[in-house]
């Protein structure tokens, strides 16, 4: 397959004593008000660190969670100290995004001076791609920074109009941006001879573009979690309590199933709950938590064998220890895999971060963006820079 154009990277670039807008992607999960994963904040890292080596002033703005006007249990101000520790440099944050009081504290900074903003989204015109909004935005630096790959997906202000106010040759791609294209990339173009497509999680309709697309390039397709559930309800098989999605999206999938039945594989063993005891359960129980061992085992050896892999989604219920088994024991296998391996979402990478695997694939930082991606679809955030 033929790369397609590549943004300009940052690499290169003269920054020297500009202010430089970086849009990053600082959506972290919290536990108990702390960040409880700091993968998106570490990405960031090469290119702030880059800019700040030319003496620049960065200035870092990013979304945090899906807040309704400002909600303080969402600010970005919860996450600075993740962030000085990632990069060994001060964080000054500043409570607000836009507006005469921001474009003063911006100026006030130094060169060489790490901010950060408040939540984009504490501003429905970044949701609305308001093309003011923007211009408020772009009122706050000399250079636009990609090193968002998370959420380019996403046709917001911060994302597409903004970039587009800046002069080609001062809107650019961060590192791990350009590194995470060039992985999309990759995935793409691997033959389909052991090619092999894990999918789980609970979203049937964000899986469903993916799939499709690999019918013609991948070689077998694993399913699990309650995108497997739904596809087996829809099947006739007896989901009993399973937690199950209904509507087009799944029926479109199962028939995919039916049709091309060589290649995908769905679980013949379940983990679940029933009379409140854990136990292996056939397609006769209650609930469905997670594969069972044979699906596991069978599963693994697929992935021993593959050539690519791709993996996206848990395969069980993974905030319960006795239904992370699966997507625990696929992982290892995954890890353990010799080949190109890519990663992607949140749930799905903190599997591998728990068991310290991370370093032993391509991980991207985004799940959604990811599928987006890999299905063909348009990259409003990186179709921006071009």
């Amino acid at each position: 397959m033929e790369m397609k154009r590549m943004p300009n990277c940052i690499k290169g670039q003269d920054l020297r004593e500009k202010t430089v807008l970086v849009r990053v992607d600082y959506n972290s999960s919290l536990e108990d008000g702390e960040v409880s994963d700091s993968f998106r904040i570490d990405a960031s890292a090469e290119t702030i660190r880059y800019c700040l080596h030319q003496n620049a002033k960065v200035v870092l703005i990013s979304h945090f969670g899906r807040p309704s006007g400002i909600d303080t249990s969402l600010s970005l101000e919860n996450v600075i100290g993740v962030i000085e520790n990632s990069l060994g440099h001060k964080v000054r944050f500043f409570p607000d995004c836009v507006g005469n009081a921001t474009q003063q504290f911006v100026l006030s900074q130094p060169h060489s001076s790490v901010i950060l903003l408040e939540n984009l989204r504490f501003y429905g015109g970044e949701k609305r791609n308001e093309a003011e909004f923007a211009k408020q935005l772009k009122r706050l630096g000399d250079v636009y920074v990609n090193e968002a790959f998370s959420a380019s997906h996403n046709p917001d202000a911060s994302m597409t109009s903004l970039p587009q106010l800046f002069p080609e040759d001062m809107r650019f791609a961060g590192f791990h941006l350009i590194e995470e294209i060039q992985l999309m990339e990759e995935a793409l173009s691997r033959p389909k001879k052991g090619y092999v497509l894990v999918v789980g999680g609970s979203k049937v309709e964000a899986k469903l573009p993916v799939i499709k697309h690999f019918i013609d390039t991948a070689e077998r397709i694993l399913l699990g979690g309650r995108v497997a559930n739904s596809v087996l309800s829809a099947l006739g098989y007896q989901t009993w309590s399973s937690n199950v999605s209904l509507g087009t999206d799944v029926h479109e999938l199962a028939e995919l199933v039916k049709t091309n039945g060589s290649l995908f594989y769905l679980p013949n063993d379940f983990c679940g709950i029933a009379s409140y005891f854990l136990e292996p359960v056939g397609l006769t129980d209650m609930k469905f938590y997670d594969i069972g061992e044979s699906t596991s085992a069978l599963y693994c050896r697929i992935i021993e064998k593959a050539d690519s892999i791709v993996h996206a989604g848990p395969l069980g219920h993974i905030e319960v220890p006795d239904f992370r088994k699966g997507t625990e024991a696929v992982a290892k296998a995954v890890a353990n895999n010799h080949s190109f391996k890519l990663v992607g979402g949140g749930e799905t990478l903190s599997v591998y971060s728990s068991l310290k695997l991370l370093n032993q694939v391509h991980a991207s930082t985004g799940g959604s963006a990811m599928l987006h991606y890999l299905s063909g679809q348009n990259m409003p955030g990186i179709t921006a820079l071009m």
